[in-house]
């Protein structure tokens, strides 16, 4: 039986964070006139959108209102993020193509397990050549998810309710965001340190495996083998 290989997206898939950076900055600047330091927003890398900008505002003293947010981030945030993708040729992280390819010719599930929205997600996997590699989006519905668990369950849902049969669902990410996602809904977790997170610091979060890139991708295929 075929397994069910979910991957993040950012920092898993692709290295995008600049992009990111400067779609947030930007935002934070034109709608509430504050400069907040790219370290203070990249530590929010890997949480769902709400989450992030509930622990920006924390950092920055900015009284915590959800309806800032959510103006933030519909006005601010994803028009420049669409922006700003739009001048960018994205390509995949080394060893994420020929990984798919080989899933695709076995024959297994291929999904994604995200925090973006299908606003920012689905042209960014479009950019990057990637989108057609997936049969199942599992991305951040606002008002819905509140975390990455929560994405992680209603995939599972979406897989029932298509009739997929797999023996094990396999979450690939490179934050313990991915790593929490995937033991919730007791996945096989495999910590890749292409993102923001060093191998040592993925250890900690006690995934299945840990790889140094995607080239490495024969171990996967050995440990969800067992």
């Amino acid at each position: 039986m075929k397994n069910l290989y979910l991957f993040d997206i950012d920092g898993t898939l692709v290295n995008i964070d600049n992009i990111h950076l400067d779609a947030y900055q930007k935002a934070y600047t034109e709608l509430l006139g504050i400069e907040v330091p790219r370290d203070i927003i990249h530590r929010t890398f890997g949480m769902i959108e709400v989450e992030q900008h509930k622990q920006i505002f924390a950092q920055m003293s900015i009284p915590i209102d959800e309806k800032v947010i959510d103006h933030l981030v519909e006005n601010g945030y994803k028009p420049n993020f669409a922006k700003i993708i739009k001048t960018f040729k994205i390509s995949p992280l080394e060893g994420v193509v020929n990984f798919l390819d080989e899933l695709k010719r076995r024959g297994e599930h291929i999904g994604i397990l995200s925090g973006h929205t299908e606003e920012t997600g689905i042209p960014l996997l479009e950019n990057s050549g990637l989108r057609n590699y997936f049969s199942l989006l599992g991305l951040c519905i606002e008002g819905v998810h509140k975390s990455r668990a929560d994405i992680a369950r209603s995939i599972l849902k979406t897989a029932r309710e298509q009739g997929l049969n797999y023996n094990k669902a396999v979450v690939i990410g490179d934050t313990d965001s991915d790593i929490r996602a995937g033991k919730s809904i007791s996945a096989l977790t495999i910590a890749v340190a292409t993102g923001r997170c060093s191998a040592d610091e993925l250890r900690t979060h006690n995934p299945d495996l840990v790889l140094n890139s995607m080239k490495e991708y024969q171990k996967i295929f050995d440990l969800s083998s067992d």
